[in-house]
């Protein structure tokens, strides 16, 4: 595709590199809500923004940022196609674009999960802990909505391509953002439910520890004890605490 912009052999290909970052952050905006959701989806805005996610330019820092905003955009979407009636016939589109190769959605979501930024040196910390990245929000974000929306037809999809451990290695660690941490609570809640999986026993079963020395169940035990968050989550209407949802999580660990 790039070549072909390059060449000037398709300019349907070079007009679609040219969109700016603004576009895709308009698309996102557009489908917070039912009535942009249907516009963004009845005029196929959601599918070129899946057409550019799996695209490589030369400039990666422009790939990166419309990739977070298209996982907002399949997100949103998402969300809105559990409403009753919402999208009609167009309901599963984010489901549809995941189980398509080419776009490369599913193997994308998975590593921008898993791109959480790292915490700094010892030395280097500063105070407070520095902001989590738009990116992995957004793609753990993307995965929570679709997971919820279909997990039978979600979960095993991403689990191929890794996304138990990715979110696991966000639960464990101590640093993670609560806003990151709630969504990645939601997500693996969510893939916890394809029926008939063993994701749920080798969660458990492993052994695997984060920088606090703790396992999986360990770590969510600590959340779900944990008395102050509780109490600060309760004050945010219409938003389930991540005590509770720690507990939820261990639950389906068994």
């Amino acid at each position: 595709l790039l070549a072909l912009a390059a060449q000037g052999r398709d300019v349907d290909a070079c007009r679609f590199l040219r969109l700016p970052v603004s576009w895709f952050a308009c698309a996102a905006s557009l489908a917070l809500h039912e009535a942009g959701a249907k516009m963004v989806v009845a005029h196929h805005v959601v599918n070129r923004c899946a057409e550019r996610f799996g695209v490589a330019s030369d400039r990666p820092g422009v790939d990166r940022a419309i990739r977070a905003h298209v996982a907002l955009v399949l997100a949103r979407v998402a969300v809105c196609g559990e409403r009753p009636n919402a999208l009609g016939p167009f309901a599963h589109v984010g489901i549809n674009l995941l189980q398509h190769e080419r776009y490369g959605l599913a193997p994308g979501l998975c590593k921008m999960v898993g791109e959480a930024p790292r915490p700094p040196p010892r030395a280097l910390r500063i105070k407070p802990a520095p902001p989590g990245d738009a990116g992995c929000y957004n793609a753990t974000l993307c995965v929570a909505a679709l997971c919820s929306a279909n997990v039978a037809a979600a979960g095993p999809l991403l689990r191929k391509h890794g996304i138990l451990k990715h979110l696991r290695a966000l639960i464990l660690e101590p640093r993670t953002g609560q806003p990151l941490l709630r969504q990645a609570l939601l997500a693996l809640r969510a893939v916890l439910r394809v029926p008939g999986s063993d994701a749920a026993r080798a969660l458990a079963g492993s052994q695997k520890r984060g920088r606090s020395g703790k396992t999986l169940p360990e770590r969510l035990e600590q959340l779900t004890m944990d008395a102050p968050l509780l109490d600060a989550q309760r004050g945010v209407a219409r938003r389930v605490p991540i005590p509770h949802l720690s507990r939820d999580v261990l639950m389906a660990l068994g």
